[in-house]
């Protein structure tokens, strides 16, 4: 039996699940976001784990599961949206904390051989990221973390065009009649902004030909190329989609360097899946960014024709090694 750590919304677990239907390999779904539901019930006794929810009671065991994927987690449910809103803030912290808690007891209790992704906080790191990518000879955009204008103003002079994104991974932000979510942004207009701000990621802007997007899945890469920098809306980043004129996308084969880079990157991460964000630069240089280690493959899958979703569950197929 295949387990697999989701959210319910989560379209790409669905599709994986209907191509391990077609291959005849059992799973069990353990859904993030039904966790805090009144039906679910938890019990650790024997080495085994005991779940039971509205609908399915099963007992898991290292005897009866055979490998693991770790695709997504939701550290903010909708069901406590609202609540935590209303809470003290120190409140808030400590049930989100508790709520980690309870997600560290499925990741380390099992210890399965055949296993994709992690939920390893550090390898959301950006910073860090940045730093293991230098470390083995991925160019990297100039990074700087700064909370003064008198250090912007000298980064901004030094490269003229500059953005910002977060440090880390963000939540998205929910409310009754809105959802927002956090986006890499041009740094224009500085005359408005305070002596004084909290530390903020800036980088210098890459002038890009495309961007790369690279799904990576046991030392094989399946890349696309889009072509976001020829539109307005997504030229800075791609997330902005511009849905009545989606970007171009087509597939791409990474040059052996960089992807051999990748590898060693992907090594010294410890994980063996994830979304890879890349620039190719106008002047010829391959500029790494970021690793999701849960990012949205579809649209490239899709796009692409290369069946990612039929590749993860062949991975957990007996006869993937001889693949």
């Amino acid at each position: 039996m295949i387990l697999i750590y989701s959210n319910k919304n989560d379209s790409s677990t669905i599709t994986v699940c209907k191509w391990l239907d077609c291959f005849n390999i059992k799973y069990y779904i353990l859904f993030f976001d039904e966790i805090i539901s009144k039906d679910f019930n938890l019990t650790i006794d024997n080495n085994t784990i005991k779940i039971k929810d509205a609908n399915s009671e099963i007992t898991l065991s290292e005897q009866n599961i055979s490998g693991v994927w770790y695709r997504k987690y939701n550290t903010n449910p909708k069901e406590l949206a609202r609540e935590l809103r209303e809470l003290h803030p120190s409140l808030n912290k400590y049930i989100k904390q508790e709520l980690n808690g309870l997600y560290t007891v499925f990741f380390d209790f099992f210890n399965i051989k055949k296993q994709l992704g992690s939920f390893d906080d550090r390898i959301f790191s950006k910073i860090y990221q940045l730093k293991c990518a230098l470390s083995i000879g991925l160019d990297i955009p100039n990074t700087t973390i700064l909370n003064t204008l008198n250090l912007l103003i000298k980064v901004k002079n030094a490269h003229r065009n500059i953005i910002t994104k977060s440090i880390t991974d963000p939540p998205d932000f929910t409310g009754k009649k809105y959802f927002a979510s956090t986006l890499t942004s041009r740094i224009e207009d500085i005359t408005k902004i305070s002596d004084n701000f909290m530390p903020s990621l800036v980088q210098k802007e890459i002038s890009k030909l495309y961007e790369i997007r690279t799904f990576y899945l046991n030392k094989k890469f399946y890349s696309s190329a889009i072509f976001s920098q020829n539109d307005k809306q997504t030229v800075i980043d791609l997330r902005n989609y511009n849905y009545d004129k989606p970007n171009r996308v087509v597939p791409y084969n990474l040059p052996k360097l960089i992807c051999e880079k990748l590898i060693k990157l992907f090594a010294k991460l410890n994980i063996n899946t994830g979304s890879v964000d890349m620039i190719k630069s106008t002047d010829n240089k391959y500029y790494f960014l970021e690793i999701n280690p849960s990012g949205i493959f579809e649209e490239y899958s899709v796009n692409c024709n290369y069946y990612l979703e039929k590749q993860i569950a062949l991975y957990f197929s007996k006869n993937y090694e001889k693949n």
